[in-house]
């Protein structure tokens, strides 16, 4: 079993390529969907700041200024989370637009939902505020998904 340091960067390992397979999803829609590039562009580049907090976060655990318990993340489910973003990213031109929104109001609901973002006993306070910022966009993230779904739902009709 490896030391729970050694863990945690692992996990934050693993939490950065998550970001980042949320950023590569949405580039790839933005792609298929130039209508919707604009619509796209905003959440990839906030994706990819997500992943640079999750390294400053590892950066500061590698240096014994931040820590989570062992059990905080589930390793195999994050690993499964990005298996799914992957070929969601490698099916992309095969979905509709309707498809796309809907699928990213997936993604943005399930991170919620998974609660990665909550703050629970043992959380250094580098760790609580980085859950914090990333809960926050999230949230962002999925009221401008709900406002974009439903006003293409309401062009469709």
């Amino acid at each position: 079993m490896k030391a729970p340091a050694q863990q945690q960067l692992i996990i934050l390992d693993k939490l950065a390529e998550l970001e980042l397979s949320v950023s590569r999803l949405y580039e790839a829609y933005a792609a298929f969907f130039p209508d919707y590039r604009q619509f796209w562009s905003g959440p990839v580049a906030e994706e990819k700041q997500h992943a640079a907090w999750v390294r400053e976060l590892r950066s500061l655990v590698e240096k014994g200024k931040a820590k989570f318990g062992e059990n905080r993340f589930n390793l195999l489910a994050i690993q499964t989370y990005v298996d799914y973003l992957q070929n969601e990213s490698d099916n992309a031109g095969g979905r509709t637009l309707l498809n796309a929104l809907s699928i990213t109001k997936y993604v943005e609901d399930s991170l919620i939902e998974r609660q990665y973002f909550n703050i629970v006993e043992g959380d250094s306070d580098e760790l609580e505020q980085t859950l914090q910022k990333l809960a926050d966009a999230t949230k962002s993230h999925i009221q401008l998904v709900n406002q974009t779904l439903e006003d293409y739902k309401k062009t469709v009709k």
